[in-house]
């Protein structure tokens, strides 16, 4: 339909499309399209297969990196400690010297004896079985000798006065399983007769009460220091027996008896310690 071009308004004219250019197009070649239906879905590749496909050229890439990347030089193992140089445990070893001197591996507790020998003269010390208790209490013993070889490199070490070396008693019941009250006795005649022996001073009393005291007078006027008493496992003669009442009994009163000289010998005792499974009220 025209509207211009000369003809009238509403009258019909028939224009001729002028031909399609043979020539190429000034910036390329004329590009082929494939006809295709007008209701028709042109092809494409299903999700399953685009998938494969570009999983496959990743894993190429990464072939291709590991080519191409420099090669890495794994880190070095650790050097592992050789068995010779590694401390043992010290696995039911009560003894503070044999530790040291052997290596063994040892937490270091010896400020805490400096501690109670600096704040108090007299305590007692109420823990378990396998506690360590007999291990401190040999400690406080190389302490109070003045055994300055065994701590060097501990805390004590500089905190110490190693000039003075008190006499330590150290009587220690863990031994033996005591059944009557006679065992008891001779087992204490035998410990003061050691002592007695170490500090070459003949027996003066046949009683365990007055030899003890007596003990405790004569090796604070030889040596100038005040004596020092460490008992270990003082409860052990009674907690054998606890199921025999009577003989429980028994070994109190020959215990309290011993430990009651304690309070009058009080000026000569620079330290006390005392340990134990249990409290006992009447033992002292």
């Amino acid at each position: 339909w025209a509207g211009e071009g000369g003809g009238r308004f509403g009258e019909r004219r028939e224009y001729e499309a002028p031909p399609l250019p043979s020539t190429p197009r000034q910036h390329g070649t004329a590009r082929h399209h494939t006809c295709q239906p007008r209701n028709s879905t042109p092809p494409h590749k299903s999700a399953k297969k685009r998938h494969t496909t570009t999983h496959q050229n990743r894993k190429l890439a990464c072939q291709n990196a590991r080519m191409t990347a420099p090669p890495t030089t794994p880190a070095a193992p650790a050097p592992a400690t050789p068995a010779a140089h590694r401390r043992r445990l010290p696995i039911g070893i009560q003894t503070f010297g044999e530790i040291i001197q052997e290596g063994h591996y040892y937490v270091d507790k010896s400020g805490y004896a400096v501690d109670l020998a600096r704040t108090g003269k007299a305590y007692f010390l109420s823990r378990p079985r396998r506690f360590g208790k007999s291990l401190f209490l040999d400690t406080l013993k190389e302490l109070f000798e003045g055994n300055a070889a065994l701590f060097k490199g501990l805390a004590a070490e500089t905190q110490w006065d190693w000039s003075k070396k008190h006499p330590v008693i150290r009587i220690s019941f863990g031994g033996g399983v005591l059944k009557q009250r006679e065992e008891l006795g001779q087992v204490l005649h035998k410990k003061l007769c050691d002592h007695e022996a170490q500090f070459s001073l003949p027996m003066r009393f046949a009683d365990v009460r007055s030899r003890f005291a007596d003990l405790i007078e004569r090796v604070h006027a030889q040596t100038g220091q005040r004596a020092v008493v460490l008992i270990d496992e003082y409860d052990k003669p009674i907690l054998d027996n606890i199921t025999d009442s009577a003989v429980a009994i028994a070994m109190r009163e020959g215990l309290k008896d011993l430990y009651s000289v304690l309070k009058d010998a009080d000026a000569h005792l620079r330290f006390v310690f005392l340990t134990g499974v249990s409290k006992f009220s009447k033992v002292s």
